[in-house]
């Protein structure tokens, strides 16, 4: 048993180091804080001391995550992956399940709709088709690297349009760099940079023999 002596704010976050019997012991986002009903004075027996330590590390877990999330959208293995590294590097009261931890933090970003890998394939092929155009076999392969189920691929793939369409978008594209070359050296050099987009040789092989 030991009663709260101090809860102080912290500097650059929305959260306060709680102090028992005059000693730091785990740090907790305010909106916990509220919800527990935590105040100056209060007993706080063992069994409600681990309690606040957990939330304490899943909230300063989703905040860590929260962060990471705002700069794009992540797949589940992105996220999973981003946990572990937290965790490994963090140093957790002896009395903490790391493996309960991380599917707590898991659970609350999957109820709040951060895991779905099929939005995230979606915005993936949609960003990529934008911005930074790719074959469909060179986005299936990106996508796995990220842990997508083929299933879920195969769904944000069927948004795509033509592969010929998009080969011949990208083959004028490219010509116009390299008005400067030979023929042979046009289509050599659009071979090669359509290959890289992933595109097969079946695939390019009636765009590129139409190039002068």
């Amino acid at each position: 048993m030991g009663k709260i002596t101090k809860i102080k704010l912290q500097e650059t976050s929305k959260r306060a180091n709680i102090f028992i019997d005059g000693k730091f012991k785990f740090g907790l986002d305010i909106e916990n804080i509220l919800l527990s009903n935590l105040k100056l004075g209060q007993e706080i027996d063992e069994a409600r001391l681990k309690e606040l330590v957990f939330k304490g590390e899943v909230s300063r877990l989703l905040e860590r995550i929260g962060k990471f999330l705002a700069i794009r959208p992540r797949s589940e293995k992105e996220i999973r992956d981003r946990l572990s590294q937290k965790l490994y590097k963090r140093e957790l009261s002896e009395f903490i399940d790391r493996v309960k931890l991380k599917n707590s933090v898991l659970e609350k970003l999957s109820k709040l709709d951060f895991i779905d890998d099929e939005k995230f394939a979606k915005w993936w092929v949609q960003q990529r088709n934008q911005f930074r155009p790719k074959g469909k076999r060179a986005l299936m392969v990106e996508l796995r690297t990220k842990g997508v189920d083929d299933e879920a691929i195969k769904k944000a793939l069927a948004f795509l349009g033509s592969e010929k369409d998009l080969i011949k978008r990208l083959t004028d594209k490219k010509l116009k760099t390299l008005q400067r070359f030979s023929k042979k050296q046009k289509k050599e050099k659009t071979i090669q940079f359509l290959l890289r987009k992933g595109f097969s040789w079946e695939e390019i092989k009636e765009t590129v023999g139409l190039i002068d």
